[in-house]
């Protein structure tokens, strides 16, 4: 079986490079693609590994048909590729996170890549704040997306309690976002620890990094989701009157 395959791989060479390098251009096209479509990220190990085996499959069609431009080519790519995977291995290994950090990215924003996770959390700060602290005010514009970790605040609109929003709950997370006035006024009822990042400083992050736009956009619906049924069942129970949950 193995002279068989042996002279089978010899007399089919040329149909083997050809076969690597149309499997060589394929990846390139793909991983290429999947950047610019945003199913895969620059930072992530994914696109230098893609790379790296298209740039190896290219390499192996030469066997038939050498050329020295093409395979300088094809070799640094390797080498590029091979120095980014492990750039990505060492950044990563490098990062730290506090516990209560870890939990809100947990909790949060479980997708963001870790060095990314560092920068977003970089641009905040964690800080306790005590009962009747206001966290947005209604008709105002919300200058920061507040997390709250541990605590509990009352949402009021028109001068009447709308809700309460607790522990592992975001606070501004529309208006933090879109620049809008805040819709409710949200006041902390008890001594909080909190996460709170600037509105402005939060949406330059989202321009500049589409991975923090897409887990923040994705948090928003989430958190709203959450609100949204709990008030409804307050409404339903006999509680406070539907309003805006905290924006």
């Amino acid at each position: 079986m193995g002279e068989w395959m042996g002279e089978w791989l010899a007399g089919n060479e040329a149909l083997l490079a050809e076969i690597a390098g149309a499997a060589g251009v394929g990846l390139y096209l793909a991983s290429y693609a999947a950047l610019q479509f945003g199913f895969i990220r620059g930072q992530s190990y994914s696109y230098p590994v893609l790379n790296m085996f298209a740039a190896g499959f290219v390499l192996i069609s030469l066997a038939q048909s050498f050329n020295m431009a093409s395979a300088v080519i094809q070799t640094c790519w390797i080498v590029i590729s091979a120095i980014g995977i492990v750039r990505i291995f060492l950044l990563s290994r490098s990062i730290r996170f506090t516990d209560e950090e870890r939990v809100f990215l947990d909790h949060k924003m479980p997708s963001v890549p870790t060095h990314l996770a560092r920068r977003f959390l970089d641009s905040g700060v964690w800080c306790d704040l005590e009962a009747g602290a206001e966290l947005t005010h209604e008709g105002m514009p919300v200058e920061r997306l507040v997390y709250l970790a541990d605590g509990e605040a009352t949402v009021t609109a028109d001068g009447r309690v709308v809700g309460r929003v607790g522990s592992d709950s975001l606070i501004g997370e529309i208006t933090s976002v879109t620049g809008e006035p805040a819709t409710a006024s949200a006041t902390l009822s008890r001594p909080s620890r909190c996460f709170c990042i600037d509105a402005l400083q939060l949406r330059v992050l989202m321009r500049k990094h589409a991975p923090i736009q897409s887990a923040i956009e994705r948090l928003v619906a989430t958190e709203m989701q959450k609100k949204i049924v709990a008030l409804n069942r307050r409404v339903e129970q006999g509680g406070e009157s539907a309003a805006a949950p905290a924006d």
